[in-house]
């Protein structure tokens, strides 16, 4: 977009007005939702120095008691977030652009993501919960599930 604005406005000395806002837009839905990939495939930044030293059992209490207060995290984001887009879409609001779009719109894509980052912390959890209780294998230090 951004390349295709410029190219325009080069060439032709026209602007599509809209470019920040949808780049913008762009940017906060890559960034929430990609939080649910990242999750699922570890890769989030984790402390190396100390989890290389833990053993595979220590690794997953490690892991629970991480995921357990990203969830707790989470919960308490996504609520204020909720209401926050319900506000939006009752009051019936639109950016004070070109574009006007309605901003429950791209405002959607924040609790949306973070409902999903959610769903995925607590799949990582009763994985953790398993390992713990020996019903599955730990993941390879190091190593992101396929």
């Amino acid at each position: 977009m951004t390349s295709c604005e410029v190219f325009f406005r080069t060439l032709f000395n026209y602007s599509f007005e809209a470019t920040d806002d949808l780049g913008g837009y762009l940017l906060v839905a890559i960034t929430f939702l990609s939080l649910s990939v990242c999750q699922v495939r570890h890769a989030f930044h984790r402390i190396e120095l100390v989890q290389a030293r833990l053993s595979p059992r220590g690794r997953a209490w490690s892991s629970l008691i991480f995921t357990l207060l990203s969830i707790v995290f989470a919960v308490a984001v996504l609520w204020p977030l909720y209401f926050f887009e319900l506000d939006s879409w009752r009051s019936g609001d639109v950016a004070p652009t070109v574009l006007a779009a309605p901003l429950w719109i791209p405002q959607l894509v924040m609790p949306l993501g973070l409902a999903i980052l959610l769903f995925s912390l607590i799949k990582t959890a009763l994985f953790d919960l398993r390992v713990l209780t020996g019903k599955a294998k730990p993941i390879p230090h190091g190593k992101a599930p396929r």
